[in-house]
């Protein structure tokens, strides 16, 4: 199982399940394939399978220097005071 491939497609049937310009019958459909690709990412979770990389915290972490917060972002700076940054905690 790939979680992130899974996870992406739980969330385009999202969007086509709240798409509300489709067909009644149509949208069952993504919603039951919803709730099937949810049960194996949930099954793979379970059975001791890693996270999507996007709920992973400690891929967050590690790629923090990369990827700053909103505010940090528009200052290109962290805004530190006692050794922790104000608005995302970082060391």
């Amino acid at each position: 199982m790939d979680p992130d491939a899974t996870l992406n497609e739980i969330r385009e049937l999202i969007v086509d399940f709240n798409d509300t310009s489709k067909s009644l019958a149509s949208r069952n459909i993504s919603l039951e394939a919803m709730a099937e690709k949810f049960q194996a990412l949930d099954d793979w979770l379970n059975s001791g399978g890693f996270l999507p990389r996007s709920w992973d915290l400690s891929v967050a972490i590690a790629d923090h220097e990369e990827i700053w917060c909103n505010r940090c972002d528009r200052d290109n700076e962290h805004n530190f005071v006692d050794g922790k940054c104000l608005c995302c905690g970082k060391d």
